[in-house]
């Protein structure tokens, strides 16, 4: 499966722009490149056409780290359109990355597209 990344950096913000198909296999490099932007930031979905279970659970602990999740097909990731998307983020595999991004998880629900 085909994942890119792409990093577009603006004095203020950065979205990193994943396009094809999000699987386990590519979560520990998407997780260094949003270590690597030392500011707000966006992950841009619109471009994605598959996200694995795996894939979800990454996106749910980035958004409940403060990191924007936007322009997601309500199909791949139901979290995009703030309707319930999951229960109990115990067993998330990324609850151990240790993501802290933006202001909060409050603030960025109310920036998604």
């Amino acid at each position: 499966m085909t994942l890119k990344i792409e990093k577009i950096v603006s004095r203020k913000t950065a979205i990193v722009r994943l396009t094809g198909r999000l699987s386990v296999e590519h979560l520990e490099e998407v997780l260094n490149q949003i270590k690597l932007v030392e500011m707000p930031m966006t992950l841009d979905l619109s471009e994605l056409s598959l996200v694995s279970l795996e894939g979800v659970r990454f996106l749910n602990e980035c958004e409940d780290k403060g990191i924007i999740v936007a322009n997601a097909s309500p199909y791949i990731w139901p979290g995009c359109c703030g309707n319930g998307r999951r229960g109990s983020t115990d067993d998330h595999e990324c609850d151990s990355f240790g993501l802290v991004r933006g202001s909060g998880p409050g603030e960025a629900a109310g920036t998604r597209v």
